[in-house]
């Protein structure tokens, strides 16, 4: 019930942010033809970029708010990333704008052209944009925030953009009025000092949307809450493959467990459930988890195999122990787990080296096919 509140809200902060710019866009406009003011003008159109991304942003949230179905059963979430991706394409495409506008008057300054400074009608639209689009901002982006919202976190720093543009140009006018024809070019400058601003903010979206698009992993603060989970509890002898991935504002992870043999499938099946609400319980937004059980048979079955290991990790002097040695047997061979303890001092670099090294001398054991080995630190390690 909350979260429907929540996406009623933001669809309406988007529809007020629609409207208003609708608003400033004709003021400014006006204000920026009859002000003489290239900063104020440019800042118009900046506007008119936020209302274009006002109606993606709706369109977008309408799309990934669809249920899943035959031919999208993971739902439609992406459709608020590609949204978000528009958005910072349309912040980018704007800030060039200005920038391309400023330069041109500049030159035009520096030849001489005669050019009327600026008024204070174009002082005026300047003054109350930056006044409506921060409010704007604050609003769009606590309820982006709390919805987890990329496209509506977005939209707010179009807005934020929108009222920084309005700063800079206000200054730029201001200075153009109050100090004479001869500070005439603050007027430009600020305009594409603004636009580097609009451009930067730009990029940065983008970078992040395309993560999401091509399935990057979230935070790693996420990822060390989900492996928390799985090695506190007393059932899991051992983990692995642990993926994850946004679809849209969600998120989906997949994983493997490792479990006792001789479990009975409910008592397995109870186990991952209650893996599953723990995760559920530390981790907002969760989209699917799908949790593959394995078997694992006594370590003294293998007996051989594990006097092998011993030795190849006796051959490292900086290996000081190991724990939770696992062996997963199938019928193509063997994959091993288990956790090396290295010194704390040792630098991250060479202890990724030697796992690497121990990795690659465990493949030469007969019927090892896999080995995943996990990096303890010295005092630090699992209880």
């Amino acid at each position: 019930m909350e979260e429907l509140k929540l996406e009623r809200k933001g669809r309406n902060i988007t529809w007020v942010g629609l409207f208003t710019n609708i608003f400033l866009f004709i003021f400014k406009l006006i204000a920026g033809l009859v002000g003489r003011s290239q900063a104020i003008l440019a800042d118009a159109f900046h506007t008119l970029s936020d209302l274009s991304t006002d109606i993606i942003v709706l369109f977008g949230l309408k799309i990934s708010l669809k249920e899943e179905d035959e031919s999208h059963p993971y739902g439609h979430g992406k459709a608020e990333t590609i949204s978000a991706f528009t958005l910072g394409l349309f912040l980018i495409i704007a800030g060039l704008f200005i920038l391309f506008e400023s330069i041109s008057k500049s030159i035009s300054i520096y030849k001489g052209s005669l050019i009327q400074p600026p008024t204070f009608l174009a002082l005026s639209g300047g003054l109350i944009s930056i006044f409506s689009k921060e409010i704007l901002y604050r609003y769009t982006i606590s309820i982006g925030k709390k919805l987890g919202s990329s496209a509506i976190i977005a939209n707010a720093w179009h807005h934020r953009s929108d009222s920084l543009s309005s700063i800079a140009s206000s200054l730029g006018v201001g200075g153009a009025i109050l100090l004479g024809k001869k500070w005439i070019l603050l007027d430009p400058l600020a305009g594409g000092l603004v636009s580097f601003f609009i451009v930067k903010v730009g990029f940065d979206i983008l970078k992040k949307e395309i993560g999401g698009l091509m399935e990057a992993s979230p935070e790693k603060e996420i990822k060390a809450s989900i492996e928390n989970i799985l090695k506190n509890d007393p059932n899991v002898k051992e983990f692995h493959k642990l993926r994850m991935r946004y679809i849209g504002r969600k998120l989906a992870l997949d994983f493997h467990i490792v479990l006792d043999e001789n479990l009975s499938f409910s008592d397995a099946h109870s186990i991952a459930t209650s893996i599953e609400n723990k995760i559920k319980e530390k981790v907002s937004s969760i989209h699917t988890i799908v949790i593959h059980m394995e078997p694992v048979k006594e370590e003294s079955n293998f007996g051989k195999i594990e006097d092998e290991v011993k030795d190849v990790i006796n051959g490292f002097e900086e290996i000081l122990s190991f724990h939770r040695f696992h062996i997963f047997p199938d019928q193509k061979g063997a994959t091993l787990a288990l956790d090396i303890v290295l010194p704390s001092n040792l630098s991250l670099e060479r202890g990724h080296e030697i796992a690497k090294e121990l990795r690659k001398k465990l493949l030469e054991i007969e019927k090892i096919k896999d080995a995943i080995i996990h990096i303890d630190i010295e005092g630090k390690e699992e209880e």
